[in-house]
């Protein structure tokens, strides 16, 4: 660990590694540096693709508001905006051969702080855009806002609640669907519409499901049925390469209507990809569905555990309807269910 201690009127704090201490093959260590703006959490592979450097300088900076373009101020408003940087011998580094953690000190006002789940982080790209972090989020603990930054650049703490002219205000879905949609993790069918009774695909759903355990992956090949242009190509390819998704001879149907135990299948694997601790389940879980014979054996395991965990409930209280469909809204209720026990 390394502290800085603050400098009376410092907009800007820096500090120098030998570059072969973070060169590691994993990230099994990390270098906590704690600044007055900010701590930054560096993986010992930061520089794990990098030869013969001699030292990284990696600095965290406060930036002044005041001077910022009126489209940034209109969306930040008076919340933090931080530039963190690193040098590489003397030459800037723009992408991270791992991400480091920023915990970025932040008090939330009344309405953010009962809301807590709208605040995010936003990386600003150079054209004084927005590209919302899906994983930045306020932990309370450290009241700070905490996300990985796989970039050096200017991030900025925002506070977004997307709304849908269709979802009705004081449904039971409401809640998932604005808090999963204000985060990133899924999609409106349009800008301001979100079709929640429209049956979710595979492909929607993998996506969703990709965004919000925040999955990552390398893959060179994906299912014969996926065009790089395709709009979750990115997803579906991280979902195969972990083995998550398997397809059928080759394909894996996206826009086809997923399956709620199709659905099931595809989460558990999912969660146990993060190391998600299952609570113990077996087929018994499901005895009180007069239509539980009916679940595919590929399936029992994970549909069992998908109930025991409060994931998926059934269709009434005695039927699960494991072939049947699931629509948006479900889907949404599903993952925020969730995303609030990561």
């Amino acid at each position: 660990m390394v502290d800085i201690p603050k400098a009376e009127g410092a907009h800007s704090y820096a500090v120098e590694l030998p570059a072969a201490a973070l060169t590691a093959a994993h990230a099994n260590i990390k270098i906590e540096i704690n600044t007055e703006f900010g701590t930054i959490a560096v993986p010992s592979n930061l520089l794990k693709y990098v030869s013969d450097a001699k030292n990284v300088e990696l600095s965290l900076s406060r930036l002044d508001t005041v001077k910022l373009h009126s489209d940034v101020k209109s969306v930040i408003a008076s919340r933090p905006v931080i530039a963190f940087a690193v040098q590489l011998d003397g030459e800037e580094m723009a992408t991270l051969n791992a991400p480091v953690e920023i915990r970025l000190p932040y008090t939330p006002d009344v309405e953010e702080l009962a809301n807590s789940k709208y605040l995010t982080v936003s990386y600003m790209a150079a054209n004084s855009t927005f590209v919302q972090l899906l994983n930045g989020k306020y932990d309370s603990a450290l009241q700070a806002m905490v996300f990985p930054a796989a970039n050096t650049g200017q991030y900025a703490v925002v506070y977004t609640k997307k709304f849908f002219n269709d979802v009705i205000k004081d449904s039971w879905y409401a809640p998932a669907v604005e808090t999963m949609a204000s985060k990133g993790f899924i999609d409106g069918t349009s800008a301001t519409s979100f079709s929640p009774e429209q049956k979710v695909t595979r492909g929607e759903y993998l996506a969703w499901l990709v965004r919000t355990l925040d999955l990552k992956a390398e893959f060179n090949t994906t299912f014969s049925d996926m065009k790089r242009t395709d709009l979750y190509y990115e997803e579906i390819g991280i979902a195969k390469a972990l083995g998550i998704a398997l397809g059928t001879n080759g394909s894996f149907y996206p826009e086809t209507e997923i399956a709620r135990q199709d659905l099931a299948v595809l989460t558990m694997r999912a969660l146990r990809a993060v190391g998600k601790t299952e609570q113990t389940h077996t087929a018994e879980d499901l005895k009180r569905f007069t239509d539980a014979a009916n679940v595919a054996e590929y399936a029992v395991d994970d549909m069992a555990a998908m109930v025991k965990m409060g994931f998926i409930n059934g269709r009434s209280n005695v039927t699960l309807s494991p072939a049947g469909t699931t629509s948006r809204a479900e889907a949404a209720q599903v993952l925020c269910k969730i995303f609030l026990q990561l």
